[in-house]
């Protein structure tokens, strides 16, 4: 579920809550995944049965670390994207 956070307040709830709280009454069984980037959104959102909660700046900065360190090694050569619009890990 790619939606973006937002505050929220006494007007206003989290989308992807909303999101999952529909998917889950219509019977969908399948797995998914929600970004966050606050601990206290992503803990809500696996209270709301999020099967995956990723946190995009928290994992990309842990990964950093592991290979700024030598815990993990650096990422392949990068392939050019067909439409030259980005560069794709290999």
């Amino acid at each position: 579920m790619a939606v973006p956070e937002h505050d929220t307040g006494l007007t206003h709830d989290d989308p992807r809550q909303a999101l999952l709280r529909a998917v889950r009454a219509r019977g969908f069984a399948g797995r998914i995944a929600v970004a966050a980037h606050r601990e206290a959104t992503a803990a809500a959102l696996q209270a709301a049965r999020a099967d995956l909660v990723l946190m995009p700046y928290r994992d990309a900065a842990r990964a950093a670390a592991r290979m700024i360190s030598g815990a993990a090694g650096a990422p392949g050569p990068l392939l050019p994207d067909p439409d030259g619009q980005k560069e794709l890990p290999t």
